[in-house]
């Protein structure tokens, strides 16, 4: 098992709080639940979640209105046995960046080979959609992690 997952995405206040938000939900309070942090690779660096994001959790009795938008750094990435990147092109720019940082970086929509497109600036429809992708992503590696813990190398 691991101890804490970083969650990417581009600006930090849309896909990635919502992620970290939905996985904090599923697996907080259980004994051993690893810390779930959040990142952007072009972060809005202390910006608050979008508004369409925070109602969409709220919806969900999940409160990300605290969030607070981070920049991706080494800092930040060391310290994650697991990275979740919402489009490859972000998977893809941190290995760049750390190459150290390979086989720990995936997809969140891996199991199910999807990418989870952007919707700032976009409809409610747009978020709602994207939510959808998100929980899709994060109820396939909350199975995949209890059946089995993180993927092996033969998987990455």
């Amino acid at each position: 098992m691991f101890d804490r997952v970083l969650v990417v995405c581009v600006g930090n206040v849309c896909r990635s709080p919502m992620a970290a938000g939905l996985l904090r939900a599923r697996l907080g309070g259980r004994a051993g639940a690893p810390v779930i942090d959040s990142a952007g690779v072009a972060a809005l660096v202390g910006a608050a979640p979008d508004p369409l994001a925070v109602k969409l959790l709220r919806e969900r009795e999940i409160d990300i209105s605290g969030h607070r938008a981070v920049q991706l750094s080494y800092q930040v990435l060391r310290r994650a046995p697991l990275i979740l990147a919402m489009e490859a092109v972000q998977q893809r720019w941190i290995v760049d960046q750390w190459p150290e940082a390979q086989g720990r970086v995936q997809l969140l929509g891996r199991w199910g080979r999807f990418e989870v497109p952007d919707p700032l600036g976009g409809t409610e429809q747009e978020f709602r959609d994207c939510l959808g992708l998100i929980e899709v992503g994060v109820a396939e590696w909350c199975e995949r992690v209890a059946q089995s813990g993180l993927p092996s190398r033969e998987d990455r």
